[in-house]
């Protein structure tokens, strides 16, 4: 009983003695206040010259330009005038120009003589005259028919056209139509044959024939 006793009694020693080392007094001291006096900044700002970097040259001060006073309206309209486009020369009319074209080209063949022919186209024997058209002859009509005849190099029938009718259709076509069937002797031109033309006029009449009449066209 009496250790049981002592026993308790350590404990609660123990225990005491444990609760008084864990109040702990914390004494902090009050800081001090410290008085800081900042100088106020003066308004004034004083200037500090830059030294010139060395080698470079100072800018030159500026100089205001004036600009001239503008011109008059009056000025400028003469200036405007005396530089406009001159008025062009006067055509020249066709019919002034005709006489000398006539002029130049008579110069250049007088200058370069065409080559002429030596002889003009001629129909060989033996061509077939028209038929007279039965119609025709029965209503007694008659006409002569003159014709513009192409012959070519080689003989033979080129383009025809009219140069005067008879003013009946059945003696214009019996005309045409046998003239398309002639042969030529062609033209000639320092020997060598050439294409040419003639003038080939038909009459036809009811007493007699169909006759015929060629000219060259040099001849006309």
């Amino acid at each position: 009983m009496a250790v049981v006793l002592v026993l308790h009694g350590l404990v609660l020693w123990g225990w005491s003695m444990a609760s008084r080392s864990r109040e702990v007094v914390v004494q902090v001291d009050t800081p001090a206040l410290v008085m800081i006096q900042v100088a106020a900044k003066s308004s004034a700002v004083p200037k500090v010259a830059v030294p010139a970097k060395p080698g470079s040259r100072p800018l030159p001060p500026v100089v205001p330009i004036r600009m001239p006073p503008a011109p008059p309206a009056a000025a400028i309209s003469e200036a405007l005038a005396s530089t406009a486009t001159p008025a062009p020369a006067p055509a020249v009319s066709a019919a002034s120009a005709v006489p000398v074209l006539v002029a130049a080209a008579s110069a250049a063949s007088a200058a370069n003589p065409a080559p002429r022919l030596t002889r003009a186209p001629q129909p060989l024997p033996g061509n077939p005259l028209p038929v007279y058209p039965e119609a025709a002859r029965e209503d007694g009509l008659e006409g002569r028919v003159a014709m513009w005849v192409e012959v070519q190099a080689d003989g033979l029938v080129g383009e025809v056209r009219w140069a005067q009718t008879s003013g009946t259709r059945l003696l214009d076509q019996a005309a045409r139509d046998a003239v398309r069937r002639w042969r030529f002797a062609p033209a000639l031109q320092a020997g060598e044959p050439v294409a040419g033309r003639l003038l080939l006029t038909l009459q036809f009449r009811l007493q007699g024939p169909v006759s015929w009449l060629a000219q060259a066209e040099a001849s006309l």
